[in-house]
């Protein structure tokens, strides 16, 4: 399939699915609902993908609570620098002599305790045939003890002998509801974090930021950037009672192999120049050598409607080599966390010098003021 995009025709390369043994044909819309349904199903073995350690162990977490109920179970994680620790509830700290895969498994195959055991990057410990028999004991041990074991890691390549006793939970992308509860819980951080001051979601803006993607068929037939176009024309018919000074647009910045350079609109449009200039001396100040300070490419994106419709000077910053763009391999498997951090320290350094900034032009300006006032008063 063809596609067009920035005036570049690309190919969006071929739909390909591989069906592993335990691989479920279809991803879970609800993975909360999926995986309360395999707990409830007594699988000893649940393997999970993933590099997104936070959300797991919260689905994990959120998942147990119906099903453990009056059952006694406890839910823990494992780490091998940290040892063994309860998470459902506050037991103080991990123990640490539970560190080592062997004293771990042999632990959770004498605890009477049962429960969900989520084992975080333990495939490096799945060559070891002991280790593996020892998780096969457990496994067979789960009519006397109800003890499931979570693997959790970016991959995790499991062992014949362990296959029979395990299933697989593939996680899809946040759903429109997990997208939302983000940007409601980075809203109550903020203002957590800004005493007297309140970020204010407005819900039409809040589903449009969240589920406003394009799905384009025809090129110069369906529209682009419905979510920015209809908030530009939002603020523009009914203006707030501020003004927007800066807009960046992020996209694509969680490529494994990260290279930010400068999109032709924003490094060339007079009122985006200093903008952009800013961003990227900023990388440069912090030693973020991704960020590339020279023009690599025209994108059309959601920055176009923000600057003209909106006269918002907005920049796109947008890693625009991803070769998984648009396919079934853009996935988390082909993202970093690494270049996640390195785009939003950047982005933060940024924001705290434009803050600084306007507190000092603010100070200045009333100090302006005050000295006209006390020259006009002084003088004869």
């Amino acid at each position: 399939m063809l596609e067009k995009r920035d005036g570049v025709t690309r190919d969006r390369g071929q739909f390909c699915y591989i069906l592993g043994r335990m691989t479920a044909p279809t991803v879970p819309q609800d993975p909360r609902r999926e995986l309360e349904m395999l707990l409830a199903s007594r699988f000893a073995l649940i393997v999970i993908e993933s590099r997104e350690e936070a959300r797991v162990l919260s689905l994990v977490r959120e998942s147990s609570l119906k099903v453990r109920r009056g059952r006694g179970w406890g839910v823990f994680q494992w780490t091998v620098t940290e040892g063994l620790q309860r998470i459902d509830v506050d037991m103080g700290a991990p123990q640490r002599l539970l560190a080592e895969p062997p004293q771990l498994l042999r632990h959770l195959k004498a605890t009477p305790m049962p429960g969900i055991y989520v084992l975080l990057d333990f495939h490096p410990y799945l060559s070891d045939p002991i280790n593996v028999r020892m998780l096969k004991d457990v496994a067979q041990g789960y009519g006397q003890v109800e003890r499931t074991i979570v693997l959790m890691s970016h991959e995790v390549p499991l062992p014949e002998e362990l296959e029979s006793f395990a299933t697989r939970l593939q996680l899809a992308l946040p759903s429109v509801n997990e997208r939302q509860m983000i940007v409601k819980r980075v809203a109550l951080e903020w203002s957590k974090s800004n005493p007297g001051r309140t970020a204010v979601i407005e819900p039409d803006a809040l589903t449009k930021l969240v589920d406003g993607e394009e799905l384009v068929y025809t090129e110069g037939q369906d529209p682009y950037f419905l979510g920015s176009t209809w908030f530009a024309r939002q603020y523009v018919k009914n203006p707030p009672p501020y003004k927007y000074r800066w807009g960046v647009v992020l996209d694509m910045v969680g490529d494994t192999n990260l290279s930010v350079y400068q999109d032709r609109f924003s490094a060339t449009w007079t009122e985006t120049r200093p903008l952009v200039k800013s961003i990227w001396g900023t990388a440069a100040r912090l030693g973020v050598k991704e960020f590339i300070p020279r023009v690599g490419y025209v994108i059309q994106d959601d920055h176009l409607p923000l600057r003209n419709t909106a006269k918002i000077p907005t920049c796109d910053v947008i890693d625009f080599d991803y070769p998984q763009w648009h396919t079934t391999l853009d996935n988390p498997q082909h993202c970093a966390g690494s270049s996640l951090a390195k785009v939003g320290w950047v982005m933060y350094e940024w924001l705290k010098g434009e803050e600084s900034a306007a507190a000092s032009q603010a100070k200045a300006k009333t100090q302006a003021v005050n000295d006209a006032k006390s020259g006009a008063n002084t003088s004869p």
